[in-house]
């Protein structure tokens, strides 16, 4: 990826420039990051960086608030189904994680999330993190 890539973040603020700093180490790992922090504080827009001057800039940064997805619906847009997998599963869906194989997946509110969600997206980040070839990375975000 050109590192020239369009990317928005403008400061001239000390501590946000060290954040810069510390954020440009990441882009090129292969591991998931979480980004901590209030409402409205730039978390997305760090990810949207993050993401562009990765080695996965290229592929799609995907997206989704994991609060305003209802319980029941949630399991099936992260982690998709097969055809035939329960009733009026009449075709295959990919969940957000294949879709996102090639990029970077930001999960929004992860704090928000019905616990054994939580608990699934534990287990796949940490079953994804013992692959090599830099596949499925994450953007997580908490607060």
């Amino acid at each position: 990826m050109n590192r020239l890539h369009s990317v928005s973040l403008i400061t001239r603020d000390t501590e946000m420039l060290r954040l810069i700093e510390k954020v440009n180490k990441v882009v090129d790992s292969n591991s998931s990051v979480l980004l901590i922090g209030e409402t409205g504080t730039g978390k997305e827009v760090f990810a949207d960086y993050i993401h562009r001057l990765s080695n996965r800039g290229s592929g799609p940064f995907v997206k989704i608030g994991l609060a305003a997805l209802p319980p029941d619906l949630l399991e099936s847009e992260l982690f998709g189904f097969e055809k035939g997998s329960f009733t009026n599963a009449d075709h295959r869906k990919k969940g957000m994680f294949e879709i996102a194989s090639s990029g970077s997946l930001f999960l929004d509110d992860i704090d928000d999330t019905p616990l054994n969600i939580q608990t699934k997206l534990l287990r796949v980040l940490a079953m994804w993190s013992g692959i090599s070839a830099g596949q499925h990375p994450y953007l997580l975000t908490y607060g």
